[in-house]
């Protein structure tokens, strides 16, 4: 009788580093984002993953942010933008956010917004975008007038 050989075991190879790498590489997909600033996706990146928006405050972030949260359908950065604009709301920012938050279809900020104007008309009423509302906006012109118009002590209002 003879003895058959012991089959060999195979050899398992180690891949070696540079095909490691050039795996991994292969299997990476980048997806370019060109529609949005790098500093805003990061800060949407960082909502997502903390719910907090550290440059929130920065000028120009919240309406950047919320332009992107709309687009990628970020609801809730949405709402975190407009609580901020919101909060932020004053009579030398009015004008600016009675128009975005028109634009943006923000109904509560917008009647917020519209409120403070009646409480500051005067003051409000002779800032320099105040005539850029009238120009460039007169539906919103419009409303503030109507509000105005029905106020408590107008000839109309009462």
């Amino acid at each position: 009788m003879q003895q058959q050989p012991t089959p060999k075991k195979p050899v398992k190879r180690q891949p070696s580093k540079a095909s490691k790498s050039a795996a991994v590489s292969a299997a990476i997909k980048v997806i370019q984002i060109s529609d949005v600033e790098p500093q805003v996706f990061q800060q949407i990146l960082h909502f997502l993953y903390t719910g907090r928006i550290p440059l929130l405050e920065e000028d120009g972030m919240a309406d950047r942010l919320f332009k992107a949260a709309d687009k990628y359908g970020l609801d809730n950065l949405k709402e975190e933008c407009a609580r901020f604009v919101l909060a932020d709301l004053n009579e030398h920012n009015v004008i600016d956010t009675l128009i975005w938050a028109s634009k943006n279809s923000l109904a509560n900020l917008f009647d917020c917004a519209l409120h403070l104007v009646s409480g500051n008309y005067p003051q409000v009423s002779s800032q320099p975008d105040w005539q850029n509302l009238i120009d460039n906006h007169p539906q919103i012109y419009l409303r503030v007038s109507q509000l105005m118009a029905n106020l408590p002590g107008n000839a109309r209002g009462t």
